[in-house]
């Protein structure tokens, strides 16, 4: 006869205020609907929003910022998104 084993029931831990912003921050970037939002990196360590990735202009990298610093809990934001056009973009 096998010997009951006691399993210890493990809880999901809750997400940390961080992570909370991270998937705030990614959602708020997706809502815009412009896809070179969509693919950003973002990063989040005790209120400062890292974002990275590239957009195809400048004006998405702004919004990107915009979007990022209206959701509560950003206290400073660091943008590194790289502008990455292509030749045909460039030349209209």
């Amino acid at each position: 006869m096998r010997s009951p084993v006691a399993k210890a029931k493990l809880s999901p831990q809750a997400p940390s205020a961080d992570e909370t912003l991270q998937h705030c921050v990614e959602q708020a970037l997706t809502a815009t609907g412009y896809p070179g939002l969509q693919t950003l990196n973002v990063r989040v360590h005790e209120g400062l929003v890292s974002l990275g990735g590239t957009a195809p202009n400048y004006h998405l990298k702004q919004l990107a910022q915009t979007v990022a610093m209206r959701m509560p809990g950003v206290e400073l934001l660091r943008n590194d998104i790289q502008v990455v056009t292509t030749d045909r973009q460039s030349r209209q």
